[in-house]
């Protein structure tokens, strides 16, 4: 399928070819990359997967009124669809809006008639088919650490919000395991104050929105810290 192809070699070759002359596509069209995971289902109906024979998303796609010709989407797995969604007409100034309205309108249609729940993840936009596997790896950056980055209980999220979380996940884990060794092992012997660095990393180092998470008083929070 190309759009695995394209996610993960991010190289020319002559399937790529192939599949791009039978389609249409252009290799130049701007797109980014949007990543669905299923994240909830009713225990009472059917057990869906993007896998299915019956692709409810493809069918919302096409209905959307940003769908485009030159969009290029297609199952990853059972719990994943990954669309390169053309921004061409979405204009420079209002895209991320667009894209976030795009997202959750699927995202909402699919809850109401399907009573399914997602997570999603978009990535920045690339004028390169061969670019756009970068596109991907952002969007699965945020889709792999969703809970973690999602404070904020957003339905979708977009890399231009957490470019420094994206940057700093790029830096080799042997320099994290150098600098940091001291205070790694610190919170090891620690499971509480492990639990606190964690909090308060999620929410920006914010001590009340931590302590009202963790249900501890902001003092007692502090007190977890050794001086």
């Amino acid at each position: 399928m190309l759009v695995n192809q394209i996610a993960n070699t991010g190289q020319k070759s002559s399937e790529i070819n192939v599949f791009m002359k039978e389609l249409g596509y252009s290799y130049d069209c701007p797109r980014c990359a949007l990543v669905f995971e299923i994240n909830g289902q009713s225990p009472d109906g059917p057990n869906y997967k993007f896998d299915s024979p019956e692709n409810y998303l493809e069918q919302l796609i096409l209905e959307s009124p940003y769908h485009s010709d030159e969009d290029i989407y297609g199952f990853l797995s059972a719990e994943r669809y990954l669309i390169f969604k053309d921004v061409t007409g979405l204009g420079e100034a209002g895209c991320s809006r667009k894209l976030q309205e795009y997202a959750d309108h699927l995202g909402a249609d699919f809850k109401k008639h399907r009573e399914i729940t997602f997570h999603t993840a978009i990535g920045s936009s690339y004028g390169n088919l061969f670019q756009l596997r970068q596109s991907y790896l952002e969007a699965l950056f945020l889709i792999t650490n969703y809970d973690y980055l999602n404070s904020g209980g957003n339905p979708a999220l977009s890399i231009q919000d957490y470019i420094f979380e994206y940057a700093v996940s790029l830096i080799p884990r042997d320099y994290w395991d150098n600098r940091f060794a001291s205070l790694d092992r610190k919170l090891r012997q620690s499971p509480a104050l492990l639990e606190t660095a964690i909090e308060l990393s999620r929410v920006n180092l914010n001590l009340t929105k931590a302590s009202e998470t963790l249900g501890l008083h902001r003092n007692t929070l502090l007190q977890r810290f050794p001086n």
